[in-house]
């Protein structure tokens, strides 16, 4: 059973005076309110850019953005926590976590606006200097109430020492001298990696990957640089010949040898979990070589063109094959070393590129 908060007001000469709780409307009433004109209640140095906002299971009670730039959902019970607060706040999380990158911004752009933001982009960039956008997930939770039931109390325990980024904060009100004093009870709170256990320590976040990935990147331009010109023209290549493609985390657990950057695309369905890889830029300092890599789904699209390909720029596969052999739908990657590679070859791979993208309309329109 969770224990009662009480408060006290000491007098200086020894006496200490009970305060009164305030009645259950009357928190309800103010609780709401107080925490939007002060979030940092809620969290130090939190930002506040959305309330009501609108998602497919309705709408989220406050959206913010932390003080490391990660996106916050906030449920918002102007009573007790009961176990349905749980199972909703983690529905509205998991929307948000399943958006496209480019459907997340438009949603955070309108939330913003309706707060005083007129354009997201531009206050993240300049509220968060060191950052990009994919700093924003994965998304925390935090369940703020008036008190909890013991049941919610247990499964938000459970769901944090499973490594689910989540909070659990409780008000109380009292009466003091004409005022109504506000109490905050901090009963489950994320752990930073330093504080958990070794078995429970939370990975690196897309933005943390991506950061390491333009060190990596970064670290090339001195030893070889084109290697590092060829990283980024290969993924500014991408980008313009796959404009509806969301830029996926680097493969960190390799990331002393080599980065990655993969290239996909997200169904747009209601439960939209599924990635469809298509193409992606890897660095390869070791062997000098910068790989132009398709995945099996775009190789499937345009396998004429890609074995007209395999036929003038080199390249190896994955699983590995024997080059004069054609074994279909397989994973290509074409190696460059040097920016006259990438000048002889360049219409080529602009064209497959775009063929790619021509050829996945249907994963477009999931």
């Amino acid at each position: 059973m969770a224990e009662e908060l009480r408060l006290w007001a000491m007098d200086g000469a020894g006496g200490a005076e009970p305060l009164n709780p305030v009645g259950g409307t009357d928190s309800e009433r103010l609780l709401e309110d107080t925490l939007v004109n002060s979030p940092d209640m809620m969290d130090d140095g939190l930002r506040l850019i959305g309330r009501q906002v609108s998602t497919e299971s309705g709408p989220l009670d406050l959206l913010g953005v932390d003080a490391n730039g990660q996106l916050v959902v906030f449920e918002l019970k102007r009573g007790r926590l009961q176990r349905d607060s749980v199972a909703q706040i983690i529905d509205y999380a998991s929307y948000l976590d399943n958006l496209g990158d480019g459907d997340l911004l438009d949603l955070l752009t309108r939330s913003a606006k309706s707060l005083g933001i007129e354009s997201f982009g531009d206050w993240y960039a300049k509220e968060f200097e060191s950052k990009d956008l994919s700093s924003l997930r994965p998304v925390q939770i935090t369940l703020v109430g008036l008190g909890v039931d013991p049941t919610a109390d247990r499964m938000v325990r459970y769901l944090a020492n499973g490594g689910m980024e989540i909070s659990l904060l409780t008000f109380r009100g009292y009466h003091h001298n004409g005022q109504t004093l506000l109490a905050r009870q901090v009963q489950v709170k994320v752990e930073s990696e330093t504080q958990q256990g070794a078995g429970k320590r939370r990975g690196p976040s897309q933005g943390e990957r991506m950061a390491r990935l333009e060190a990596i990147v970064e670290e090339a331009r001195e030893s070889w640089p084109d290697g590092h010109a060829l990283f980024n023209t290969i993924r500014r290549m991408f980008r313009e010949n796959l404009p509806g493609h969301i830029e996926g985390m680097p493969n960190w657990r390799y990331v002393g040898e080599w980065a990655q950057l993969r290239l996909d695309y997200r169904p747009r369905s209601r439960y939209g979990r599924w990635h469809h890889l298509l193409g992606a830029v890897q660095l390869w300092p070791p062997a000098q070589t910068v790989e132009c890599i398709f995945y099996p789904e775009a190789v499937e699209r345009c396998l004429e063109q890609f074995t007209q390909l395999r036929k003038e720029i080199p390249f190896h596969t994955h699983p590995e094959i024997a080059p004069e052999k054609d074994e279909g739908v397989i994973q290509i990657k074409f190696d460059l070393k040097t920016m006259a590679d990438w000048e002889l070859h360049q219409d080529k791979l602009t064209a497959v590129t775009q063929a790619v993208y021509e050829a996945s309309a249907d994963l477009r329109r999931e």
